[in-house]
């Protein structure tokens, strides 16, 4: 007799050991981005420009709007893009969408270091603003990640014989919508009500 229960279990687990590994990757990107915007000295026109690009949202202040903005774009669009890149037999290419959030996240933190805000935005305001969600909207992110490396694996293993599997295709696809909807989503949904109606307070 099939235990169910066991089985749902076994889908729902969430492998911390793989999601530590990407959130050091997630942290090393954002050191670096920093780093490099330190060198190079982005200016700050060409940075909203980048992340207007990358965020694709339309600026306004109805914090409801925004509301439903950031979930429609993190919780959404961006992890059907991590699925839809990790059926791509390429390794950790479904990691790209989280790397861009990073760097971004880098060149945000390097604003205060701008001479054309120098005196104007100090390092804490921007640690206030970012912290409070971003915290739980990359732990969403990351386990959206762990979810579409079961499911590229299972891919490669197909093609490369070499690559071992820890899942099959059905399983992890089932897998990545269970950490999804479970897990993933309601992280993404409490970070936008965060980033729309509680950091504004602080600001």
């Amino acid at each position: 007799m099939i235990n169910y229960n066991n089985k749902f279990k076994n889908l729902l687990s969430i492998n911390w050991a793989l999601l530590k590994k990407f959130l050091m990757l997630f942290i090393f990107f954002i050191a670096l981005s920093f780093f490099l915007s330190y060198l190079i000295k982005p200016n700050i026109h060409d940075f909203l420009n980048l992340a207007d690009r990358h965020n694709k949202l339309e600026i306004t202040s109805d914090s409801l709007t925004k509301f439903v903005q950031y979930s429609i774009n993190n919780g959404l669009k961006v992890p059907f893009q991590m699925l839809l890149l990790s059926l791509i037999p390429l390794p950790f290419l479904y990691f790209f969408p989280v790397i861009l959030t990073a760097i971004v996240t880098g060149i945000v933190l390097y604003i205060p270091f701008m001479a054309e805000l120098a005196g104007k935005v100090s390092f804490s305001n921007i640690l206030l603003g970012l912290l409070p969600h971003i915290i739980i909207e990359v732990f969403g992110f990351l386990i959206v990640a762990c979810g579409a490396y079961y499911i590229n694996q299972s891919i490669r293993s197909k093609l490369f014989k070499k690559i071992p599997i820890q899942m099959t295709f059905i399983a992890s696809i089932n897998h990545f919508l269970l950490t999804y909807c479970l897990v993933a989503l309601p992280s993404f949904i409490i970070a936008a009500f965060i980033e729309a109606f509680i950091t504004p307070l602080f600001s």
